[in-house]
């Protein structure tokens, strides 16, 4: 039993959007991020980089770096993840080696962003958990572009 003519497959172009919504404009940045993080009465500052892509209403990427964790503890915890968030409506996500972290804030042109969140950790030893309060920014100064 073969296929007629009207039943073969049609391909169809790449749909393509508006430039306020196209979020893969061919290039990514690597940038420095800094962050503060406070959650359980501990506070941590995390120090690393960021391979992020954004556009006008949303944005995500994959970053690396250490925390540098309270006052008493002093510990330095190694950290990779992920993040998805949408600038206009102020949510997103974050899954890293620690936890996962839904959030809703406030951003600054994605240059500075205030969010509060919920970490659910699955690390044995987490450095967060439960509520969360994080002052985050990705140094655009210092951005280097890389070609997709």
């Amino acid at each position: 039993m073969g296929f007629a003519q009207s039943d073969s497959l049609v391909i169809t172009p790449p749909r393509r959007y508006p430039p306020s919504c196209d979020c893969f404009q061919g290039m990514i940045d690597l940038t420095p991020r800094l962050a503060y993080t406070y959650a359980d009465a501990k506070s941590s500052h995390f120090a690393g980089l960021m391979l992020h892509n954004d556009c006008i209403a949303c944005g995500g990427g994959f970053y690396a770096g250490v925390h540098f964790a309270g006052r008493d503890s002093h510990k330095v915890v190694p950290e990779v993840g992920a993040e998805f968030y949408h600038l206009l409506l102020g949510y997103g996500v974050s899954l890293s080696t620690e936890a996962i972290t839904p959030r809703v804030g406030l951003s600054l042109f994605n240059l500075l962003r205030v969010d509060a969140g919920y970490a659910v950790p699955w690390a044995k030893a987490p450095l967060f958990k439960g509520f969360t309060l994080s002052i985050i920014t990705d140094i655009r100064l210092l951005s280097y572009p890389l070609p997709l």
